[in-house]
């Protein structure tokens, strides 16, 4: 019995995501990537925090609430609203594709065995030497069962 689902979680998102046609080429990861990410768009899981006490069940097992904090971006080349514009609404499909995954797979594939959802969302809008990125940065909210 795993002592946490936090590994497979993360494993299984990673898996689950990088499968999804619409997210072919879009780098995803369960860290952050720095300077050698390979692609324009992208989805990073960066941390996750357990920071809830555990539940017992019994000798059967315990149930565990942690948060998946991750990041996606989509980088454009240019300076102006519409490039704004475009970077901000591919980012969207990015974030759509997740929360997809996640309404359609609660319990990402089994591995946390109760569910888990698309939370706090920040979006934001840096300038990159190559254009203009939107970054959204997220939670996932997982409740599973170790």
């Amino acid at each position: 019995m795993a002592a946490t689902a936090i590994p497979a979680a993360l494993t299984g998102l990673r898996d689950a995501l990088k499968a999804r046609p619409a997210l072919s080429g879009v780098t995803v990861a369960t860290g952050d990537l720095g300077d050698s990410t390979p692609t324009d768009e992208g989805i990073m899981f960066l941390s996750a925090d357990q920071a809830s006490a555990w539940a017992a069940l019994g000798e059967e097992g315990r149930m565990e609430r942690f948060t998946i904090e991750g990041i996606l971006w989509a980088e454009v080349p240019g300076a102006d609203e519409d490039t704004i514009t475009e970077a901000r609404d591919r980012a969207v499909v990015l974030l759509n594709e997740l929360d997809g995954y996640l309404r359609t797979n609660p319990t990402i594939a089994g591995v946390t065995q109760l569910w888990a959802e698309l939370a706090a969302l920040k979006f934001t809008s840096p300038i990159s030497t190559r254009g203009r990125v939107c970054l959204i940065e997220f939670d996932i909210n997982v409740r599973a069962r170790v």
